[in-house]
């Protein structure tokens, strides 16, 4: 695929990071001389003191403990960093089953599978549904491994068989037995939602694909006044995308024209399942590639992380981790936690997904989209000292 996503680092601070006078320090294993009261300590014998924050250390680098504030110790930061990953991606494939479209089914069967091996390369978790003829004869699609099953058990068409979704390897992959004609794709995607929809998840992008050489009956304006529905998680981040007859060739049964009215409104990526010469397009490795690349355009940062383990030695609990975003260099931002979604505001901040066995770390909304907006800056994760709440 051409376009390569900006990559985004979730950095674990590798340096020490003195705690303030009411911060918890972390125990070192420090073994120097006794803090001064409030000044210098004494010279260590070797071992490896604290950060003062009340007296300044002795005169070795690796001098005493600390000062009487300091309590002979200091703030660590994990030595570890984690590539930043795109939000995942629900694809809803809808391919027309007329006669026609064995060529096209085929195509899709052929290169689904380096897609999604292309958007897992880009970091985006990619789930999959396909809506479509699962008998011969006719166009049907048998998806194998690593993302279907590949057990259709049915010969290739036109053959009589019905593999009833068989291929599906959920989930990653569902495939649902779905009847589409020729001009009502956006009829059946709408009415057989209640079968698929279990497989999406709401903090995904959403992109509708359609494969056909016809055009829909239902105009783009009358599908985007019923659609998404209010029981639907499309109500924000998706397109419709697809691969159909953009001008008329000898494959075209009629220029898609509602299709690319869709596409257009939605911002999606459209290619003609003919080339520029008017003949009809037998390798679709490239033609899943760009929209590959329109899946990828429009994902965005994900704003959660799993809980990295902290440097080893470091004691700390769930009320000892802090979380600071860097959106240049020398520029920190200490973001400090809320009790939950909820509970964020316009100042932001950040909280666990499960407040007394959390996981996963997410932030507010507000403070999600200025790291979007931020691709060069850093986020870290600090261990042992206090967290920093945000006082109601």
């Amino acid at each position: 695929m051409g376009r390569r996503p900006a990559r985004w680092v979730l950095v674990l601070a590798a340096v020490h990071v003195g705690c303030s006078v009411d911060e918890r320090p972390v125990e070192h294993s420090a073994t120097g001389g006794q803090a001064g009261q409030g000044g210098q300590g004494a010279q260590g014998t070797g071992a490896t003191g604290g950060v003062s924050t009340g007296g300044s250390a002795g005169p070795s680098a690796t001098g005493g403990a600390a000062g009487a504030s300091g309590a002979g110790g200091a703030c660590v930061g994990a030595a570890v960093s984690i590539n930043k990953q795109l939000q995942p991606a629900d694809i809803v494939w809808i391919i027309d089953g007329s006669a026609s479209m064995v060529e096209e089914a085929t195509g899709v069967e052929v290169a689904l599978n380096q897609l999604v091996s292309d958007l897992a390369k880009a970091t985006i978790d990619a789930r999959v549904v396909l809506l479509g003829a699962t008998k011969a004869p006719g166009p049907y699609v048998c998806l194998p491994g690593p993302l279907g099953s590949g057990n259709c058990s049915c010969p290739p068409p036109p053959v009589p068989c019905d593999s009833n979704g068989a291929d599906s390897k959920p989930p990653g992959y569902t495939h649902v037995p779905a009847s589409v004609g020729s001009v009502d794709a956006l009829q059946v995607f709408m009415t057989s939602y209640p079968k698929w929809k279990q497989v999406l998840r709401v903090e995904s992008s959403k992109t509708l694909i359609v494969v056909t050489d016809d055009n829909s009956v239902m105009s783009a304006q009358a599908f985007l006044s019923q659609w998404p529905n209010t029981d639907s998680p499309w109500t924000t981040n998706w397109v419709v995308s697809g691969i159909f007859g953009r001008k008329a060739c000898v494959a075209v049964a009629a220029v898609g024209s509602v299709y690319e009215a869709l596409v257009t409104q939605t911002k999606g990526t459209a290619s003609d399942i003919c080339d520029a010469n008017g003949v009809p397009i037998v390798d679709f490795k490239p033609v899943l590639a760009s929209i590959g690349d329109g899946i990828i355009k429009n994902s965005t940062v994900d704003c959660k992380w799993s809980i990295p383990p902290g440097p080893s030695g470091v004691k700390y609990g769930w009320q000892d981790i802090n979380l600071s975003f860097e959106p240049t260099a020398g520029v920190v931002n200490a973001l400090k936690q809320v009790a939950s979604a909820a509970a964020c505001g316009i100042e932001g901040g950040w909280f666990y997904d499960n407040p007394t066995t959390p996981e996963k770390i997410e932030v507010c909304a507000s403070t999600c989209a200025f790291i979007r907006d931020k691709p060069q800056g850093k986020l870290s994760v600090l261990y042992g000292c206090p967290t920093r709440k945000l006082t109601p």
